[in-house]
């Protein structure tokens, strides 16, 4: 089980190949805490984009519609770590991973929550790992979206080959100390193997401005 107390950065369906077989790596979880892994998020930045439509339907004696979709969500974040962070040393090979997969037109999907930043299924947008001059820092920028109406569409697509996981839709659940929380199951598709739940604060009120 994932707490809700640090950020969390998680990796998942991602293809691998072994033995000349394709397969999946189990979830990644990896928790961004400087004194639990020597990793800490210096900023984090949430966008997202929606496109609207006015339709006028003769049908429905020429009233306007109004009509959205999701274009994107985006959200970047900007770490810091140490050079033997052990987060680092699995972030790092991973985000390689991932530029594999892209080339070879293989699958993954990242997901990052902290607070009331929440994004699944995402893909890499692009990541930019520099060092700290005169310190043992590193930098590391990675931008993570989703484009809702797309992901939909290649899910479409793909329905006679499901994914290993797949989220469940969260629900709102009670921490062992009272606090209000939302969970999240991924589920996996082959029957009989064991779920992960991922637990994140509910958040009971939300403003956004377009």
């Amino acid at each position: 089980m994932l707490n809700s107390l640090y950020p969390v950065l998680l990796f998942y369906t991602i293809s691998t190949e072994k033995d000349g077989k394709r397969d999946f790596l189990p979830p990644i979880p990896i928790y961004l805490d400087e004194d639990l892994t020597q990793i800490s998020v210096e900023s984090e930045s949430e966008s997202l984009q929606i496109a609207t439509e006015s339709l006028a339907d003769i049908d429905k004696e020429n009233r306007l519609e109004i009509v959205q979709k999701g274009l994107s969500q985006t959200v970047i974040l900007d770490l810091a770590a140490r050079e033997d962070s052990p987060a680092l040393s699995k972030i790092l090979p991973l985000l390689k991973m991932i530029a594999v997969n892209v080339i070879e037109q293989d699958g993954y999907k990242v997901a990052y929550f902290h607070k009331d930043i929440l994004i699944f299924d995402a893909k890499l947008l692009g990541y930019d790992k520099r060092p700290e001059s005169g310190t043992n820092l590193i930098k590391l920028s990675i931008t993570l979206e989703i484009k809702p109406d797309e992901e939909k569409e290649k899910t479409d697509k793909d329905s006679a080959t499901p994914l290993p996981y797949s989220s469940q839709n969260p629900y709102d659940t009670i921490g062992a100390d009272g606090e209000e929380l939302k969970k999240v199951t991924l589920i996996p598709a082959e029957q009989g193997g064991a779920g992960v739940d991922i637990y994140f604060p509910k958040v009971v009120q939300r403003e956004a401005s377009l």
